[in-house]
């Protein structure tokens, strides 16, 4: 474990997670994903990349998943020109945008078919959108 995930086991056992029923990973995604797991969940990760740097990602990604491995993807979504700009929840999608933008140079917050878009590009299926009532939105992505 390197300094960024050193601290997670004692984090997850303040939460009441069982010792050893997760193993916790260091690596550099840009090389490659630790292999074994049937999905893998991205909260408000891929939003901080561009991408050319998303696509590298998600190929690493698609690499390690087996046949019938998934992609969840937890977001808040840019709103379409259509769509509301306010979610249920009353928080407005669209400033997070600005806030990744002026927070992590190069990254970019987009649309769900924008997410759907770059997720095709490296060999996904989008087969399910949950949306929960709040900002936080989920797509479910197979291999295609």
């Amino acid at each position: 474990m390197n300094g960024r995930t050193a601290t997670a086991p004692t984090y997850l056992a303040k939460l009441g997670v069982t010792e050893g029923s997760i193993d916790v990973i260091s690596g550099n995604v840009f090389e490659a994903v630790p292999s074994g797991a049937d999905a893998i969940v991205m909260k408000y990760f891929i939003s901080a990349w561009n991408d050319d740097d998303a696509r590298i990602i998600l190929k690493n990604c698609r690499a390690a998943l087996p046949p019938h491995g998934k992609i969840i993807l937890l977001q808040a979504f840019v709103p379409d020109l259509d769509d509301p700009k306010t979610a249920p929840d009353g928080i407005m999608p669209g400033l997070f945008a600005v806030q990744i933008m002026v927070s992590v140079p190069g990254g970019a917050w987009r649309t769900r078919q924008q997410f759907k878009t770059l997720f095709e590009e490296c060999g996904f299926k989008l087969e399910k959108t949950v949306d929960t009532g709040t900002n936080l939105s989920a797509m479910e992505f197979g291999l295609a």
